[in-house]
């Protein structure tokens, strides 16, 4: 049958607008198609530091404790997990933890190997599942000891001026585990004759970036955070710090028991020969917001016992 003209010129026209339309849809996607999604980030090594599909060799996880936004998080703790490859020879795999999940849990069952976190997190951890602490992060160039602190903050208008003034005020805590956003505060708050049972209301966010948000967006009247990311938002005018604690252990490297005890001297012995701002900086482009940007120091266990304490006394381990 021979298609007449007018015929021809409508499935012409047919087949142009879905062409256009095929284009458009592309051009004007959302941008919400372009972002990252952590489901699957959680899966995926970023830079292709290992294969997924190597079978023959063990592929070791490292998973973190949340601090900064989760891209954030990723990209620094990569920059670990390439020097660890070269320098112990062994597979790596970053891997990150669902929000309604704990890395301490998956310690314990062995989805994570090593993991990056604070010692309220690695305090419960030993505790419950006997993971040890292989190194601690250095906080300056001549740091001998490892340690830092936590701060409370408000926004910068607050009529808030020191921790007694949060009787009656709300307060945006970090993860129950964390020891900046939740341990040390706790201890501020103590020292100053302060519970949480003194406050109108409080609560746990995911990150100390989230405990920002939640204070600058007024859902809170004062948070707490690590000291240098107060520090520099405080210097920035972005917020208030209104108390500083003592000095406590730093954030470390921990290991699962389950993990070959010749790889956790492997691992143990890297991190402590780690120079990120000397021979080894080719490996740590972006590791300069980490709490172990000037390298590791071994830990004793005497070091983190005021935090032991703490943790005992408000339930967090038995």
């Amino acid at each position: 049958m021979i298609m007449k003209p007018y015929g021809i010129m409508v499935a012409i026209s047919i087949v142009v607008i879905f062409t256009l339309t095929a284009l458009l849809s592309m051009t004007l996607a959302p941008p919400e198609a372009n972002r990252l999604n952590l489901s699957s980030y959680a899966e995926v090594d970023p830079f292709h530091l290992i294969e997924r599909d190597i079978e023959e060799e063990e592929v070791y996880i490292l998973g973190f404790d949340r601090r900064l936004e989760i891209k954030e998080d990723v990209r620094m703790y990569t920059n670990l997990l390439g020097y660890l490859q070269a320098k112990t020879g062994y597979k790596f795999r970053i891997h990150v933890t669902p929000k309604d999940q704990s890395v301490i849990e998956e310690i314990g069952s062995g989805v994570v190997d090593f993991a990056v976190t604070g010692m309220g997190s690695y305090i419960q951890v030993k505790h419950k599942y006997g993971a040890t602490i292989l190194a601690h992060g250095k906080t300056t160039v001549d740091d001998t000891v490892g340690e830092y602190r936590a701060v409370i903050f408000t926004k910068p208008n607050s009529s808030i001026k020191n921790l007694r003034d949060l009787r009656l005020k709300t307060m945006a805590f970090g993860p129950r585990s964390s020891t900046q956003g939740h341990l040390i505060p706790r201890i501020m708050l103590q020292e100053k004759g302060l519970t949480i049972n003194d406050l109108a209301d409080y609560g746990y966010m995911d990150s100390h970036s989230s405990t920002v948000n939640a204070v600058l967006s007024s859902r809170y009247d004062a948070g707490a955070i690590q000291d240098q990311l107060g520090q520099r938002l405080e210097a920035q005018g972005l917020i208030k710090i209104i108390a500083e604690s003592d000095y406590y252990p730093s954030s470390g490297v921990i290991a699962g028991k389950h993990v070959e005890p010749i790889v956790v001297e492997a691992v143990t012995k890297a991190l402590l020969d780690c120079d990120p701002n000397g021979i080894d900086q080719h490996f740590f482009s972006d590791w300069e917001r980490s709490e172990m940007r000037y390298g590791f120091l071994p830990t004793r266990d005497n070091s983190y016992k005021k935090l032991e304490e703490i943790a005992l006394n408000i339930g967090l381990v038995e």
